[in-house]
């Protein structure tokens, strides 16, 4: 292995645990009201060009805001209508001057309603903290302890350090990176639930209500702790998961009833717990 292909390997698992994780993760801010009188985030809406796309569900909005936002190095932008993003540098003390809104639907907002986002930072510090060991370490070694070791032992120390930091960023990143995937808005019915195994957390049925805990970020939580992947909040105080939810959870369509990203009557705001340890990374 030449001092190039080295270089290039060990720069790869130093950078890329901390460059590729922050991908389409968000943070759901609530619903909020707005006004073309009084904006609550300004700028305008930054991809006027595609509102038709959005309208008809050919591209995605939400995705799309988010790279805007990100590519311009801000942290919260909004979605609005279905069809309309709004970001700014300083939309994240700004976006709650009108109020809070219920009239969001789908996690694209509504007439003067936006569903706003935080676009989260998701390196946590020990991945940080190995990353700058790695590349600090090998910037003093210059490489020569690992030009000195056979092809066998080089090719076994290179994949094992790959397969550590995938590990070490897999296990603590997926905090609080719920995201968005959010899977839209979905019909649930006593009589044939989407996701089976009954509310989860009713316990807190009431502290859910009155906001004080957080009822997506507890069943996150649950749902994390069990080993699934898909979770639902319903009527802005239930939790569904279940271990095949990824697979039942559209049985019964989709719905307009969602509020706040927390469901409605019959209807549930449904989220994907993110992977980030992502295929490209995996597959180098």
């Amino acid at each position: 292995m030449n001092r190039p292909t080295i270089a290039i390997a060990f720069l790869l698992i130093c950078i890329l645990p901390g460059c590729r994780v922050t991908a389409n993760c968000r943070f759901h801010l609530g619903c909020w009201a707005d006004s073309g009188t009084t904006r609550a985030i300004s700028g305008g809406n930054r991809l006027p060009e595609h509102e038709s796309e959005y309208g008809s569900n050919t591209k995605d909005l939400i995705q799309d805001c988010y790279n805007f936002a990100e590519s311009q190095a801000w942290t919260v932008f909004a979605a609005q209508n279905g069809k309309e993003c709004y970001t700014s540098a300083d939309a994240e003390s700004t976006y709650q001057k009108n109020g809070e809104s219920t009239g969001c639907s789908n996690g694209k907002g509504g007439f003067g309603a936006m569903d706003v986002y935080r676009i989260q930072s998701v390196c946590p510090g020990i991945v940080t903290k190995v990353a700058k060991l790695c590349c600090h370490g090998l910037k003093l070694a210059k490489y020569r302890k690992l030009r000195q070791m056979n092809r066998p032992t080089r090719t076994i120390l290179v994949s094992a350090a790959f397969l550590l930091t995938c590990i070490l960023a897999n296990s603590g990143v997926t905090a609080n990176c719920r995201e968005h995937q959010h899977l839209g808005c979905w019909v649930d019915s006593g009589a044939n639930r989407a996701i089976s195994g009954g509310n989860r957390l009713s316990v807190h049925e009431s502290e859910y209500e009155s906001n004080t805990k957080d009822l997506i970020q507890d069943c996150y939580d649950y749902t994390k702790s069990q080993g699934w992947t898909v979770f639902a909040a319903q009527n802005g105080k239930e939790c569904y998961t279940s271990a095949d939810a990824e697979s039942t959870y559209q049985k019964n369509g989709g719905s307009t009833g969602c509020n706040n990203g927390k469901g409605g009557f019959d209807a549930m705001d449904v989220y994907k717990i993110q992977s980030v340890c992502p295929g490209k990374f995996m597959y180098l």
